[in-house]
């Protein structure tokens, strides 16, 4: 059936929101849509009819809108072309408007007035608007957003340049789908085509909800439906409504598609933006939260610290009020008070003791909490007993569970005394496993004011399948099996009957700077680090360690770790170069020999060293530098100067040159021999001896120090040694740097060993004794 196109135009002027218009030559009205009127004109007030004209809205519109729509009709007609211009209409409505204007003419080609569309584009307005303004908001982000606010600005000004809608029709009974020009003719669609042909270009997975929405049409009269369209490779997403009308007996929806494609992108875009937005402020959180637990860490360390040195200080003022007490004599007889002036020094003395021992576990902690944080400590695997392991760390605490008037408990393989014989060589890191007991053992203590102290080893062994040798090169072909160190688990435990920990606590207990309660910090003070490293610790070793506390009854802590047996030429080897850590300190005789170089720039370090060493028999050169170190172990081997290090005359003394606490001063050279003299075991006077120094046997090299450094001064003794063919003098070097990496640098430089401050008496002396004294 043929269309009446003037039926055609009126549906349309129906089913259109828009204002579809025409005025004669006098510019009046002579058609307009009721549809528009109704939903929008007649709320302005305006009474529009046939035959007004234009000029007679100006009591309702502005003087100016009234004559740009008058010029534009006028223009339309006298000039007969089409005109496309953006003008408001409303007078205070505010909203904008798109009309095109073309001639009226009548069947005989006679121009008889103009018509118009006039689009209300208020929305497409308002949303440029906004996405100007969203557009300056992206502006205002991070550098490395610069290329995709660009992209969205592009995408923007395109949105603003081809917004556009498409008028479409579909005979329900035909199938057959009509244009009318707009987006469809920009996509490259002819004017009439089969509907069914335009679904396949929608994409697949919108067909078949395509095909329900027009369905569900013929019953509600309505459609509404988004879909993706791909056509010439490019995907547009489009949003059609439409309305069913009855014309000529046959079911029509007419209706008009937008394309949204910009308008979905940019919602993503936003969802995108609030998605990383998001992001960044948990992120910023996580920061903050993490500050504040470094701060409060921070906080815990500098008061942690303060005690010991507060208790250090203290004691220092009291030993120097008793001093005059102990020396000075009245009448020839000891002081009144020196008794009690006496054990007032012996009690501050170990107080400071206590002191310097809880702030090295304190910067041990530290240091180990920045190695675990940043995945570099390292084990020391190398033979061990682990009874005797639990003897040693329970040798420090003796003062304490004294004072506490604790009784201790010790189980070792289910017996009460610790037996060596029956303490099995394993393999493993001792100090560690020391450090982790002491920790425990320390908390028990501490939390634990009645009661008792229990700590316990047992060795279980481990069954594991015989592993046989099947390398295919071996020539021999035998299944026996390869004789490999038998497994044992070895478990650890610590139980007290201290104050105990709620159900509520216990979670926290294993974390980093984490705590039962703030009530538990500050009575108990604490870092919050050592059960932390701890776990860290066990887990590093391939252990576990767990915890069974219960409030006001007290708690347990077991670890347990699988060790290798130690085969008894390791356990040789170990006992032969690193010495037996529970054997007696070894102290050699004053007959001894060996001239020790020390190269210290810290002149307390030096009277530490001079008297450790001095005590043990040893004879004593000092040097402030590495420079002077490498000069007096020239020196000793009668070398005056050295090629590109340094040349001068043999060493001499000046005149001014004078002793201060038994350390030289105003001298070209710190190079000197020390002789001690020793009265009632302590250093009374230091000599100067002006003689060719004696052949250096061993070498104790600081490592950081002015003009040069130990490293630095390591490598020219190696380097000197090497071209001259001598032997290597050992050398161990001194730094409070107990990082892998500086260690590994030390040994790579040259240094045969390495000790970290504060160190002990006894770890100086028994790594000389490993490198003089101990049988091979």
């Amino acid at each position: 059936m043929e269309v009446d196109n003037n039926v055609l135009f009126r549906q349309i002027m129906m089913a259109s929101t828009d204002l579809i218009a025409s005025w004669d030559l006098q510019k009046r009205w002579t058609s307009f849509n009721q549809t528009y009127y109704d939903t929008v004109l007649q709320q302005t007030g305006l009474k529009l009819r046939v035959g007004m004209h234009v000029s007679e809205a100006a009591g309702f519109y502005t003087t100016e809108e009234v004559e740009q729509l008058t010029n534009a009709i006028g223009r339309a007609a006298t000039e007969q072309f089409t005109v496309t211009q953006e003008f408001s209409i409303g007078k205070g409505d505010n909203r904008v408007y798109r009309g095109s204007f073309w001639p009226l003419r009548a069947t005989n080609g006679e121009v008889v007035g103009s018509c118009a569309i006039i689009t209300n584009i208020t929305q497409q307005t308002r949303l440029e608007k906004e996405l100007m303004e969203l557009k300056k908001e992206l502006e205002v982000g991070i550098e490395e957003r610069t290329q995709e606010l660009s992209a969205v600005h592009r995408r923007i000004t395109l949105m603003q340049q081809e917004f556009q809608i498409g008028i479409w029709e579909v005979t329900m009974s035909t199938g057959v789908l009509k244009f009318d020009g707009g987006i469809f003719q920009g996509i490259g669609y002819a004017s009439e085509m089969q509907l069914e042909d335009f679904i396949k270009d929608i994409v697949p997975e919108d067909q078949p909800r395509f095909w329900v929405t027009l369905e569900e049409s013929k019953k509600t009269g309505r459609f509404q439906f988004e879909y993706r369209l791909q056509t010439a490779g490019k995907s547009r997403n489009m949003s059609a409504r439409a309305i069913m009308h009855v014309i000529d007996g046959e079911q029509r929806l007419v209706g008009m598609t937008t394309d949204v494609t910009l308008l979905r992108r940019l919602e993503a875009e936003k969802q995108e933006a609030l998605r990383k937005s998001q992001e960044e402020a948990i992120r910023a959180q996580q920061q903050a939260e993490l500050q504040r637990r470094q701060d409060e860490f921070i906080d815990s360390i500098c008061h942690e610290i303060r005690n010991p040195l507060n208790g250090t200080f203290g004691n220092l003022q009291i030993i120097q009020e008793i001093m005059p007490y102990l020396f000075q004599l009245e009448n020839g007889n000891r002081n009144p008070k020196f008794d009690e002036s006496y054990s007032q020094f012996l009690e501050s003395f170990d107080a400071i003791r206590v002191c310097t021992e809880q702030q090295k576990i304190i910067v041990d902690n530290t240091l180990d909490f920045s190695k675990l944080n940043s995945d570099k400590l390292e084990l020391n695997i190398v033979p061990f007993r682990p009874g005797e392991t639990v003897v040693q760390v329970m040798k420090m605490f003796g003062p304490q569970l004294k004072k506490k008037n604790l009784k201790l408990l010790t189980s070792f393989n289910a017996k009460n005394e610790y037996n060596h014989e029956e303490d099995t060589w394993v393999k493993g890191d001792p100090f560690r496993l020391s450090q982790i007991l002491v920790n425990l053992v320390s908390n028990a203590i501490k939390f634990t004011e009645v009661g008792e102290i229990e700590v316990g080893v047992q060795q279980i062994d481990v069954e594991e399948p015989p592993r046989r040798n099947s390398d295919a090169d071996s020539p021999s072909t035998s299944t026996s099996p390869i004789s490999t160190p038998k497994m044992k688990r070895i478990k650890f435990w610590v139980r007290d009957t201290g104050i105990g920990m709620s159900h509520l606590e216990k979670p926290r207990i294993f974390q980093r700077f984490g705590q039962s309660s703030k009530s538990i910090s500050s009575k108990y003070g604490g870092t919050g680090l050592g059960l932390a490293i701890s776990k860290k610790l066990v887990e590093l070793m391939g252990g576990t360690i767990e915890m069974k506390s219960e409030r006001g009854v007290g708690s347990t802590f077991n670890l347990s770790v699988l060790c290798a047996t130690a085969l008894p030429h390791e356990v040789e080897f170990h006992r032969n170069f690193h010495g037996d850590q529970s054997s007696p300190v070894p102290v050699v005789g004053s007959q001894s020999s060996h001239n020790i170089l020390i190269v210290e720039d810290n002149v307390i370090n030096q009277k530490i060293l001079i008297n450790c060493l001095t005590k043990a028999g040893y004879r004593i050169q000092v040097a402030n530098n590495g420079l002077e170190g490498l000069e007096a172990y020239a020196n000793s081997l009668g070398i005056s100067g050295i090629p590109g290090i340094f040349e001068k005359p043999d060493f001499k003394l000046k005149d001014d040159f004078k002793l201060k606490d038994g350390v030289g001063e105003g001298k070209e050279s710190l190079l000197h021999e020390l002789k001690v003299v020793q009265m009632q075991n302590k250093v009374v006077s230091l000599e100067i001896s002006k003689q060719k120094t004696k052949k250096i046997d061993g070498i104790l090299m600081d490592i950081e120090m002015p003009v040069m450094n130990g490293l630095e001064a390591t490598s020219k003794i190696r380097e000197l040694e090497n071209s001259q063919g001598w032997a290597h003098v050992p050398i161990v070097g001194l730094s409070g740097n107990a990082r892998s990496s500086q260690i590994q640098d030390a040994i790579d430089r040259g240094m045969n060993g390495y000790l970290t401050k504060p160190y002990h008496r006894a770890d100086i002396l028994r790594r000389l004794y490993e490198i003089f004294e101990k049988p091979s």
